[in-house]
């Protein structure tokens, strides 16, 4: 009887306390992801709790860009090769994406990727010394992806 309650303990421990899950694969750049991850939640502890919240696995790609489904990240192997900082924008920008849909926050596919982009920024500038190609990455996206979404006809 202890021994079933030992093992039934276990399990509601590992419920309570999940984890998001690096690929196996992948193991030369676990240690880039894990340490992006460590990042966000240095920080900014709300954007790591979303993240926590809303991903349940990442994963890598040979894809040119990183990506998302429900409760997925999938980091292109170009994004990890560009550093810890990178892949910590990447994870709070695909998030947010998903936090998003959770939502049912429907808006064109531009809309979406601006505020994306926004999100992503606010967690930039919280970085000390944050490589500034990655804000001038997203600041150039914001802008890009605003004005494609503006039109006065609507």
């Amino acid at each position: 009887m202890r021994i079933l309650l030992f093992i039934l303990c276990l399990f509601a421990i590992n419920n309570a306390y999940s984890q998001i899950v690096l690929p196996v694969t992948a193991s030369q750049y676990v240690k880039t992801i894990d340490s992006a991850i460590t990042l966000i939640q240095k920080t900014d502890t709300n954007v790591y709790k979303q993240l926590d919240l809303m991903v349940d696995s990442i994963d890598m790609w040979l894809g040119g860009f990183s990506s998302c489904d429900y409760g997925w990240i999938f980091i292109s192997r170009d994004d990890v090769e560009l550093g810890v900082q990178n892949v910590a924008a990447v994870l709070v920008h695909e998030s947010h994406h998903i936090w998003m849909w959770t939502q049912e926050i429907n808006v064109e596919r531009e809309e979406e990727e601006a505020a994306c982009y926004s999100y992503e920024l606010q967690f930039l500038n919280k970085i000390p010394d944050c490589d500034w190609r990655l804000k001038h990455h997203a600041i150039k996206n914001i802008k890009f992806f605003s004005n494609k979404s503006w039109n006065p006809e609507k």
